[in-house]
């Protein structure tokens, strides 16, 4: 009995682990196909919005301030699907670098 109340809860894990892994994988692929569409482009903040919050929620603390230049990718067919090249994107730094080279003009590109 013991032993199956053991076997319940490996499964029970193995499944929320499963799980887990499946939705880092698509994230990973959204983050990667809008990546590989995107363009890079300079933006500046022009305002900082915060969205409602559960009482006692963690208060959110914008990484950027208005007025301040950023990287921002945005898909060239849907300009309004923008995103600033956060963390996230930081993953794919080789690409956010080559194409702020090349679009430079930059010969090391």
């Amino acid at each position: 009995m013991e032993r199956e109340k053991g076997r319940d809860l490996a499964r029970g894990f193995i499944a929320i682990g499963l799980v887990l892994s499946g939705w880092a994988l698509f994230l990973v692929y959204d983050i990667q196909s809008f990546v590989d569409r995107a363009v890079l482009a300079r933006g500046q903040v022009i305002a900082i919005q915060s969205y409602a919050q559960v009482e006692g929620a963690s208060t959110f603390q914008p990484r950027n301030t208005p007025r301040e230049t950023v990287d921002v990718l945005y898909d060239k067919t849907n300009s309004a699907d923008a995103r600033i090249a956060s963390y996230l994107y930081r993953l794919t730094t080789s690409w956010v670098e080559s194409r702020r080279c090349c679009s430079s003009g930059e010969r090391a590109c």
